[in-house]
């Protein structure tokens, strides 16, 4: 299901607030949740290509010199989500996912019994799941 479409007229600017970001920009015109890739279309209809957030970072990165002090600024300069949903390793997978749900986030940080990070875990986890590997969400992360 394609979920935004991107022209070839569209800003980086543009693509970032209603495309990546969708519904969690105020500068946004789209109600729908973000999106790591976008589906760039031309003005027949047909898909010339597929941006992707990586896309854009790695431009960004080629580009710094353009970016002025922006490239300066720290994390929390930027506005850096604060909120991060700490879980033991050892909790499974679908409730890990389950709790992400619950709490409307996209990832969880996984610490062991001293409280000390080892990894994470988000929904991307979930490509590629399939009949066999369904049975992996009940293990712990």
């Amino acid at each position: 299901e394609l979920k935004f479409r991107g022209g070839h007229n569209d800003s980086l600017f543009d693509l970032i607030n209603d495309a990546f970001l969708g519904k969690e920009s105020p500068l946004a015109s789209s109600e729908h949740s973000p999106h790591h890739r976008i589906a760039i279309f031309d003005s027949f209809g047909e898909v010339t290509s597929i941006i992707t957030m990586s896309d854009v970072a790695r431009h960004l990165n080629k580009h710094v010199d353009q970016l002025g002090d922006l490239a300066k600024k720290t994390i929390t300069e930027l506005g850096s989500p604060t909120k991060v949903l700490t879980l033991p390793q050892t909790t499974s997978a679908v409730d890990a996912f389950w709790a992400m749900s619950k709490q409307g986030m996209h990832a969880a940080a996984l610490v062991d019994e001293k409280d000390a990070f080892v990894g994470m875990i988000s929904d991307a986890d979930l490509r590629g799941l399939n009949e066999e590997s369904i049975q992996e969400l009940l293990l712990p992360c």
